[in-house]
């Protein structure tokens, strides 16, 4: 097996952390369907979506509210909950993405991790810093990856995987209060 598919099959799994506090228990709360129906329709951006779209949104909504009633949750705690449960489908839909465009983790995670709070806060915001550029760049380029192996589809991709990644670890720092 490849050792990236390991990588996603693993991460596609419920959160080790299932304590009742957790920021994940609406991510841990929604079914692994349920998941890439409403991953998909985020990465396109939302619009009109099917009868099944519908179902587990309607699901997503009551696993939130479950959460928020079993925890007893301010409101702050169970909108970052239900938010960090999106951008956690979005990591998912984007490392399914990356793999079937034979684009390597590895060197996306690294170049998430080489960027700056201003960096992040800049590709929230739209605009891209060309030190990111440069850095995805150089990353991808030691891991052997050549740029029309990308593409302009595969900059998209890799683009929203790392938003997904700023916003995952926004909506944590917000449900803990750091």
């Amino acid at each position: 097996m490849h050792p990236l598919t390991l990588l996603i099959m693993l991460s596609a799994t419920a959160p080790a952390d299932a304590s009742p506090q957790a920021v994940e228990c609406v991510y841990a709360a929604t079914t692994m369907s349920d998941r890439q129906l409403i991953g998909a329709l985020a990465a396109r951006g939302g619009g009109q979506h099917s009868a099944p779209e519908t179902a587990a949104i309607n699901r997503l909504n009551e696993s939130s509210r479950n959460c928020k009633r079993a925890n007893s949750w301010p409101e702050n705690k169970a909108r970052a909950s239900f938010e960090h449960a999106r951008a956690l489908f979005l990591l998912d839909n984007g490392k399914a993405a990356l793999a079937a465009r034979k684009i390597p983790l590895a060197p996306v995670e690294k170049t998430y991790a080489r960027m700056t709070p201003a960096m992040r806060d800049g590709l929230l915001a739209g605009s891209v810093d060309p030190q990111f550029s440069a850095i995805l760049t150089n990353e991808l380029q030691k891991a052997g990856v050549k740029p029309q192996q990308v593409g302009r589809d595969g900059a998209r991709v890799i683009g929203s995987f790392i938003s997904a990644r700023v916003a995952a670890d926004r909506t944590r720092a917000s449900f803990t209060g750091k």
